[in-house]
């Protein structure tokens, strides 16, 4: 994805795009134009995405260089991040504002989150005790419980992909 930031006339390259509720973008990138190496999640109007991005500007959510979004519903994203060391799953408001880790699990791999339809819980994969699972926890904090184990046989337990550049989403 590439936008042309307002501020410098500048192309900004960014990955894992998802369309918020307020009708921003919100994606992992680094820099808006004026800050070229201030990595995050970054949210722009998608109607200056679509037009290439001329005259927007856009707002620097998080600092984190991992941080990749994953998903949004109702005033939420959810994304996966490195900022506590290892990878984990957390939400935020759609400003970027009230971080939260919902997986919370030092010792494993946990990512992908995706809200559910009511915005009242996160599933994320998590390889906790060695074995990929789907997790579930409420958005307003609480202890993951396990949904259901994985299939041995992934794309990114075999290593043919890099699990985090995978999604999940919440069927209906």
């Amino acid at each position: 994805m590439l936008v042309t930031s307002a501020q410098q006339g500048s192309e900004i390259g960014g990955s894992q795009p998802v369309w918020t509720s307020n009708d921003m973008i919100a994606y992992n990138g680094c820099g808006n134009g004026a800050k070229p190496t201030a990595c995050g999640i970054y949210a722009i109007d998608s109607s200056a995405a679509k037009g290439g991005g001329k005259g927007a500007v856009p707002t620097q959510l998080t600092q984190a260089r991992s941080d990749l979004p994953a998903d949004s519903k109702g005033n939420l994203i959810a994304f996966t991040s490195q900022r506590d060391g290892d990878w984990e799953a957390y939400i935020m408001d759609l400003d970027g504002d009230n971080v939260r880790n919902l997986s919370n699990s030092p010792d494993s791999n946990d990512g992908l989150p995706t809200i559910s339809p009511d915005g009242q819980w996160v599933a994320f994969v998590s390889d906790r005790g060695g074995q990929w699972a789907i997790w579930f926890a409420p958005t307003e904090g609480g202890l993951p419980q396990k949904m259901f184990d994985l299939p041995s046989e992934t794309p990114w337990i075999n290593a043919d992909r890099v699990w985090r550049d995978e999604r999940i989403s919440w069927g209906p």
